[in-house]
């Protein structure tokens, strides 16, 4: 009875391991660089369910999220209070544009413009702004690696 137990555990270890690595995607998250006046992304957040993934500086990385459920980014960026008069201003002035690619050449998104949920300032010098996506359809497949790529716009 124990033989058969020793063959048994380690078969289904494996079974688990792989059931559980297949229900996942691989995320390598990318940002553009910021401005000569110092605009920039600050940091980029991946929530799952309402559960922070993993929260990157501007320099990005790479994360596992779960297949097949909503995935929500979000983007904060700091925004030179010389360059604008208000907080609205700075909102107008400023946009995040989201690409989430696989493969080659497979777009989930190209060029999404995030939705600016909050700003706060001047502090420091710079008005910060909070842009938030929200990946809701074609949701992440399992053992797909997408990459995600966030671009600053600034005009003034």
């Amino acid at each position: 009875m124990k033989e058969k137990t020793l063959i048994v555990a380690p078969f289904a270890a494996l079974l688990i391991c792989t059931l559980l690595l297949t229900q996942t995607s691989n995320f390598t998250v990318y940002a553009s660089p910021g401005d000569s006046f110092g605009n920039d992304i600050v940091w980029i957040a991946v929530y799952q369910g309402g559960v922070l993934k993993a929260n990157f500086s501007a320099s990005g990385g790479s994360v596992r999220v779960d297949a097949g459920v909503q995935v929500d980014f979000v983007v904060c960026i700091r925004f030179n209070a010389s360059l604008a008069g208000s907080q609205s201003e700075a909102v107008q002035y400023t946009r995040v544009l989201a690409t989430i690619s696989y493969g080659s050449g497979n777009y989930i998104w190209q060029d999404k413009e995030l939705n600016n949920t909050s700003v706060a300032g001047p502090s420091g010098g710079f008005y910060w702004l909070r842009e938030v996506g929200n990946w809701t359809s074609n949701l992440p497949q399992a053992g797909v690696t997408y990459t995600c790529t966030f671009k600053y716009q600034g005009y003034y």
